[in-house]
């Protein structure tokens, strides 16, 4: 039960990451071309680099055993990271 619970909260805590990081992702662009996200389709690149750059964060701390411990926990969060990535972009379309 515990472990569940630890990798349950390693999840959500890669969510809130990818959450955290997709809002500044809205200054970035902002502060680079001076418009919003919307503006314009070719800024996706923002959230590719940003998912890229959390992931290798998370295979980083998962080879230090930092904080992932288990294998499930790190492909649980990759996953994660990818689909809400995929998402994102299926929905700008």
């Amino acid at each position: 039960m515990k472990k569940a619970l630890i990798e349950t909260g390693l999840l959500l805590l890669s969510l809130a990451i990818f959450y955290v990081l997709q809002f500044l992702r809205t200054f970035i662009v902002f502060f680079l071309y001076g418009e919003g996200v919307s503006a314009d389709k070719q800024y996706d690149k923002w959230l590719f680099i940003l998912a890229v750059i959390q992931i290798l964060a998370i295979v980083i701390l998962y080879l230090k055993k930092v904080l992932y411990k288990t294998i499930l926990s790190v492909t649980l969060s990759i996953v994660a990271v990818i689909a809400l990535c995929w998402y994102i972009f299926q929905t700008s379309i």
